[in-house]
């Protein structure tokens, strides 16, 4: 999204014509962007459901609000999203890694690993090998696994190669794991241009230069990244850690105690 006041706009409009699927996901993104979870979770109930209860975009529906409980740490209601989707769609690979990301959350590292690999075994999708390249990071065993970094990169490579814009997913990914903060902000300053107000950019230009060691660019951002209120836990961290305010990462965590990203150890301690 570029103009978050005008999505919203958009929006309405769509509800007061179509109450449905779409149009009741789009109402619920919104107002989880502005802070609003309770009436996010609330429209993607309602979006589910109107949806066909077996189609792809009804359980993509369920696999979004499982995010949005996970993303506030409620791990059982999150994984009750994620089973039913299974029920509906057996082998459904994003319910199989919703599973693996709550079994993570959980600390069955072992149970977490072999979910993620089922999932791999029905849709080689990027965004699972990262969560499994996060899961044994914070593990600390993939110091060493130069191979699966490596086979990552290959992948943005050949999708980037295929024509899709990756920017935002592949700056996150060399800063978070080859620590390549320079490489990362020529991508997202690149999308910024873009999408000067997206959240996601802002976020992560607040982390890359967080990550530089540059905090007054770093708040600038995360300003930026914070105008809505939306109740991102990462970005409450941040800030706390900018700040150098326990405060503030408290809340963070009151929000969301299994935050996951690359500062998360520095903000614990």
């Amino acid at each position: 999204i570029r103009n978050y006041k005008e999505a919203v706009k958009m929006a309405d409009r769509m509800m007061e014509i179509r109450p449905d699927l779409r149009s009741y996901s789009r109402a619920s993104y919104l107002r989880e962007i502005y802070g609003d979870n309770e009436g996010a979770k609330k429209a993607m109930i309602d979006a589910v459901k109107t949806g066909d209860p077996i189609s792809e975009y009804t359980c993509w529906g369920l696999k979004t609000l499982g995010e949005i409980y996970e993303s506030e740490g409620e791990l059982d209601s999150a994984a009750i999203c994620y089973e039913i989707t299974l029920e509906r769609r057996p082998n459904y690979p994003f319910g199989i890694a919703g599973l693996a990301s709550v079994s993570a959350k959980k600390g069955n590292t072992k149970k977490a690993l072999e979910l993620y690999a089922e999932a791999l075994d029905i849709l080689p999708e990027i965004g699972f090998n990262i969560d499994v390249a996060n899961l044994k990071m914070e593990e600390g065993s993939l110091e060493n696994e130069t191979a699966t970094v490596n086979e990552i990169e290959e992948m943005f490579k050949e999708d980037i190669e295929s024509g899709h814009n990756m920017n935002l997913e592949y700056a996150n990914f060399l800063y978070s794991f080859k620590n390549d903060y320079k490489s990362a902000l020529e991508l997202v300053l690149k999308e910024s241009e873009l999408r000067p107000n997206n959240i996601d950019v802002n976020k992560s230009l607040a982390f890359i230069y967080y990550g530089l060691k540059e905090n007054e660019n770093a708040m600038k951002y995360l300003s930026i990244a914070m105008a809505t209120n939306k109740q991102d836990a990462d970005l409450y961290c941040l800030e706390g850690l900018i700040k150098n305010n326990s405060g503030i990462i408290e809340k963070s965590m009151e929000i969301n105690p299994y935050q996951n990203h690359k500062f998360i150890a520095e903000a614990k301690r």
